[in-house]
């Protein structure tokens, strides 16, 4: 319900003004959008990375900014979201967008310092998003079923040459290179507990970034949103081949199964 979205929203707010009092060393960013989102429109709910400079520096600070006014502007995460999604005809305002973490980096993979500097801070930030998540989720769900959720990008947590998710070393350990292992954790346990129709509607794509999104996509070249105009695909034709995608059945297999420990 659209009541308990806003709830939702709210406590995520003052855990970010917590947060930031706690740690006031790390910025950690807000996405003030989501204070004027109409919860009854919503369509989807999609999870990006973490913020930016993009997103730290847009007034107010917005996650996966959808109009980038920097040097590369048009080749931005949120330009291409943007424009894929104004394609798909599930506009921003039809979204919800959260981060896998609010902390913020230039570079994702330059959250590693606060591995070391911020331990606690980076596993309990992964672990609200993902519970976030599933938790609008569930509330928006009640009223409309249909409702998707795209998990946008894995962070190093997956192995393209195994085709499985690379999270835990044979010691029990995270692998040094997996920057979100624990938002893939919860969100995969989570969602192994929820209803059948929740798991159905909840799914996880290559990120915006560099196009990767459209490399699952086929009869397309070249792999881009003007790979799929050129080719002619139609949008049903291209969320039919995004919601087959099977990562995200993966993930809560693989989370359902114990790793081996040496």
């Amino acid at each position: 319900m659209a009541q308990k979205a806003k709830q939702l929203i709210s406590d995520f707010k003052k855990k970010i003004e917590k947060w930031k009092n706690d740690y006031p060393e790390v910025p950690v960013v807000y996405n003030y959008e989501l204070d004027h989102t109409d919860f009854d429109q919503v369509e989807l709910i999609l999870i990006a990375d973490n913020p930016g400079v993009e997103e730290i520096n847009h007034d107010p600070p917005t996650y996966l900014v959808p109009d980038p006014t920097g040097p590369y502007k048009n080749t931005t995460a949120g330009k291409i979201a943007k424009d894929f999604l104004d394609f798909l005809e599930i506009p921003r305002s039809k979204q919800v967008v959260l981060n896998k973490s609010p902390l913020h980096s230039p570079l994702t993979k330059n959250l590693a310092p606060y591995r070391k500097s911020h331990p606690e801070l980076m596993v309990k930030a992964q672990q609200y998003m993902a519970g976030l998540t599933v938790a609008l989720h569930e509330a928006l769900a009640a009223s409309n079923p249909n409702l998707k959720v795209w998990v946008c990008g894995f962070s190093d947590c997956w192995s393209a040459q195994a085709e499985d998710w690379h999270l835990w070393r044979q010691d029990g350990g995270h692998y040094a290179d997996a920057i979100f292992p624990e938002f893939f954790e919860e969100i995969a346990r989570l969602y192994a507990e929820a209803s059948a129709s929740l798991q159905a509607n909840f799914h996880i794509l290559k990120h915006f970034s560099m196009h990767n999104i459209f490399q699952d996509l086929q009869g397309i070249t070249p792999r881009s949103l003007g790979g799929i105009r050129r080719a002619g695909m139609s949008k049903e034709e291209v969320l039919r081949q995004i919601h087959a995608l099977t990562y995200a059945q993966k993930l809560i297999q693989a989370v359902k199964t114990p790793h081996t420990k040496g």
